[in-house]
């Protein structure tokens, strides 16, 4: 199910700073941590089944991966390093959006920190400084 929509074999990495068409996030649909049922979504419905998301014809609707188990399989795909892959999902985002006070952490800018184990697994989550989550 966390490999739904993937295409098989393995993907170049993206470069180091991505072209705004070219980002690699991909929002995670609201029903993501809610399980298998049906959904409203703007004016239709998705209806998600054994990990997979679709609109009521089949079709892919979107992801229901959460961010941090995306992270392990980029980690697992692709071999690359957390520091590389961090600078992927904060710094090159945030440089590609013009959003030069954040994707950093330094001081004066602007952060909010996921804490995560060897595995990938959160820990803790902070949001303007406030610790929101913790496992």
């Amino acid at each position: 199910p966390e490999h739904v929509g993937v295409r098989p074999g393995r993907p170049e990495p993206e470069p180091p700073v991505p072209a705004p068409d070219r980002r690699p996030a991909v929002p995670t649909l609201r029903p993501a941590q809610l399980g298998d049922g049906r959904y409203p979504l703007h004016d239709g419905e998705i209806i998600v089944k054994d990990g997979a998301a679709r609109i009521p014809a089949g079709n892919l609707a979107g992801s229901i991966v959460t961010f941090d188990l995306s992270l392990r399989n980029v980690v697992k795909i692709t071999g690359l390093p957390l520091n590389e892959l961090a600078k992927t999902c904060s710094a090159n985002q945030a440089r590609s959006l013009k959003l030069n006070d954040r994707g950093r952490i330094k001081q004066g800018l602007l952060a909010d920190l996921t804490l995560l184990t060897p595995e990938l697994d959160v820990v803790a989550v902070y949001v303007g400084g406030e610790q929101r989550f913790s496992a």
